[in-house]
């Protein structure tokens, strides 16, 4: 069964590879099971808004922090933090359209 985790606003390069915006918030995806079972290298299809589809995988998923010293710094909420989706460095920006699917397959 596949679920849809985001519609793209926009993308960031990162030494992780493609940073997914927005990112998701547990209090957003409560209704979707499948994200429970998402891992690194997970399946993961786009939908793009001219219709075509391309598959890859997740790289990786997290929280944005810094660390000082022995503390991790978040600065959103912490209580619903945004978690951010990493794709594969390959798919380049203009591969990633505004409004492009990402569905965890």
């Amino acid at each position: 069964m596949s679920a849809l985790l985001l519609r793209l606003q926009r993308t960031e390069r990162s030494t992780l590879g493609v940073r997914l915006h927005p990112g998701l918030r547990p209090s957003q995806t409560r209704h979707i099971p499948e994200i429970q079972a998402m891992t690194q290298g997970s399946p993961i299809e786009l939908r793009f808004p001219d219709g075509t589809r391309q598959n890859t995988r997740l790289v990786t998923f997290g929280i944005s922090a810094q660390r000082d010293g022995e503390t991790l710094i978040y600065e959103g909420d912490t209580r619903d933090p945004e978690i951010f989706l990493f794709l594969p460095e390959e798919l380049l920006d203009e591969e990633l359209p505004a409004g492009t699917e990402v569905w965890l397959l």
